[in-house]
């Protein structure tokens, strides 16, 4: 009996210092022993956590160590665009440097800032150069801005015939 009244005390004592330090609350994204999900419920013994998939967890507060809160700052959707082998890297890069990104906040006003064109991220065995495309945006809004960076990057690329390449994917399923 002592020593399940001493992990209820301990649970109790984590929830209260977890409530009163505000180390994240309800509605909050956190990252949690690798698992991402938003903050359902903090309780007195344990707290909730749902992830995309609404799978959820539920932890014990005095087992809760190390977290990251990412609601707190500004996050990055972060996409990789695959380019035909064939492609010219230097006109790929003039294009997307040179690229009128005005409308953008009125069709996504999620979006932070303008997308960002980084460069080459990896060249895969065939040759197909993968490139990275990030914009600012809060957590939650991160699987959004990414399908929106796709889709305007991929309209981007056809209105100026650059031809996609395959992911390093579809190369395992070849081989």
């Amino acid at each position: 009996i002592g020593l399940g009244v001493t992990s209820l005390i301990e649970d109790i004592v984590a929830g209260i210092f977890i409530i009163a330090e505000h180390l994240f609350d309800v509605g909050d994204i956190i990252v949690l022993d690798g698992f991402r999900g938003t903050v359902l419920s903090i309780g007195i013994r344990s707290t909730k956590i749902a992830d995309v998939g609404n799978d959820v967890l539920t932890v014990r507060n005095s087992s809760i160590g190390s977290l990251v809160n990412l609601t707190d700052r500004q996050s990055a959707a972060a996409v990789i665009i695959p380019l035909a082998p064939e492609e010219s890297i230097d006109r790929v890069e003039a294009i997307c440097k040179n690229a009128d990104w005005s409308y953008m906040h009125e069709k996504y006003p999620r979006l932070i800032g303008d997308p960002l064109y980084l460069g080459i991220c990896e060249i895969t065995k065939k040759g197909v150069q993968n490139l990275l495309i990030v914009g600012g945006c809060k957590e939650e809004d991160k699987y959004e801005i990414e399908r929106a960076l796709l889709l305007e990057y991929k309209l981007l690329f056809e209105k100026n015939n650059i031809k996609l390449g395959y992911t390093g994917l579809d190369e395992e399923e070849e081989a």
